[in-house]
C-alpha cells in the first residue's frame, strides 16, 4: 500500500464514510415508512453497512404472539423494501398464513459490497442487526421463511445459512455470485432452499446453477428452478412456485424427508437415485410441488 492510499483509506474511514453514511439516512426520502406499516426499525450506520432498516406489517387482527411465522422479503442491491413488503401478492400469501411481513432496506457502498464486505455477507453484521430487529419486535422464536431477489438474494443465502434462529425454508434468486458459510456454520445443508435465475439473466444463471449443483453434492435440500427465456426481473411463476414451496413448512399434515426430481427428465424419486449424481437432482418438501416444479 502507497503512502497516498493509505491516507485516503484512512480519511475514507475515519472522516468520509460518516459524513456519507449520515447523508444517506437524511435524503433516502423512499425509507419513509407508509402509514400501514406497524413498526420499524432502524439500526446505528456502521462502516460498512449504512443503513439498516426493517419495515413490519401484521395481519389483520393477529399480534406478534398469534402470528405462525416471518415472511422476510429482501430487494435488490441496495433498494428499499418496503415497497416488496406493500405488494399485493406478498401481502395476500402473509395474510392467508397468518405470517409478520417484514420488508428490508440495506444500503452498503458499492465498493464495500465489491471488496467482499457490507451488509451481502450476514457474518459482517448484517445478519446481527436483523435477528436484532426480530428479538425486539418478539418474533425471534418464529418460524423464518426468506425470499431475495439479486443482492437481497445474496444476502437471504447467506443469513439462511448462518443465523441461529429457525429458519423453515428459503429462495434467492438472481443473485451474480455466491459463497458458501464459513465452516464454522455446518447446519446450511439442512435448510430447504430455491435457487433460481431466467436462463437470459447472464452470467448470473450459470453462476447459480454452479452454486446449486455444488451444494446438492454437499447434501443440501435445494431446489433449482430455471425460468425460461426470462432477464433479470421479478417473475411471477417463481413467486407462485416459491409460495407452494413455503406453504409445504406451514402445513402439518406434511411428513416425510422430501422427494427427489430430476431437472432434466421431471422423474421423481424417492431417495437417491441410481445413476443419477446429485447435482442433476431437485429436492422437493413434497409430491404436491411437483405440477409447479414440472411447469418451469
Amino acid at each position: 500500500m502507497t503512502i497516498f492510499s493509505y491516507h485516503y483509506s484512512f480519511l475514507f474511514r475515519s472522516v468520509l464514510w460518516p459524513f456519507l453514511a449520515a447523508l444517506v439516512l437524511q435524503f433516502d426520502l423512499s425509507a419513509e415508512p407508509s402509514a400501514d406499516f406497524h413498526r420499524v426499525f432502524d439500526s446505528e450506520p456502521t462502516e460498512e453497512i449504512w443503513r439498516a432498516r426493517f419495515f413490519l406489517r401484521l395481519p389483520d387482527e393477529a399480534s406478534v404472539t398469534s402470528v405462525r411465522g416471518v415472511l422476510i422479503l429482501c430487494p435488490g442491491q441496495n433498494v428499499n423494501g418496503s415497497g416488496l413488503a406493500s405488494s399485493k401478492f406478498w401481502r395476500s400469501f402473509a395474510e392467508a398464513n397468518q405470517l409478520a411481513l417484514v420488508g428490508v432496506h440495506f444500503n452498503s457502498p458499492d465498493a464495500e459490497l465489491d471488496a467482499g464486505r457490507g451488509y451481502f455477507r450476514s457474518w459482517r453484521g448484517s445478519g446481527p442487526i436483523l435477528e436484532d430487529c426480530l428479538t425486539e419486535w418478539e418474533l425471534s422464536d418464529k418460524p423464518i421463511f426468506l425470499y431475495g431477489f439479486s443482492g437481497g438474494a445474496y444476502f437471504v443465502h447467506s443469513f439462511a445459512q448462518t443465523t441461529g434462529l429457525k429458519v423453515a425454508a428459503w429462495a434467492a434468486f438472481a443473485a451474480r455470485f455466491w459463497e458458501q458459510a464459513p465452516e464454522s456454520y455446518p447446519h446450511w445443508k439442512s435448510i430447504p432452499g430455491v435457487l433460481a435465475c431466467g436462463d437470459d439473466d447472464t452470467p448470473r444463471f450459470s453462476a447459480t446453477f454452479h452454486h446449486f449443483q455444488n451444494g446438492r453434492v454437499a447434501g443440501a435440500k435445494w431446489a433449482w428452478y430455471p425460468i425460461s427465456q426470462h432477464g433479470h426481473g421479478y417473475s411471477t411463476q417463481l413467486d407462485e412456485f416459491v409460495i407452494k414451496f413455503f406453504e409445504a413448512f406451514l402445513d402439518s399434515s406434511r411428513n416425510g424427508s422430501g422427494t427427489l426430481v430430476d431437472n432434466t427428465t421431471q422423474k421423481q424419486y424417492a431417495e437417491a437415485a441410481p445413476n443419477r449424481p446429485p447435482e442433476l437432482l431437485s429436492w422437493l418438501p413434497c409430491d404436491s410441488l411437483l405440477p409447479y416444479f414440472r411447469s418451469q
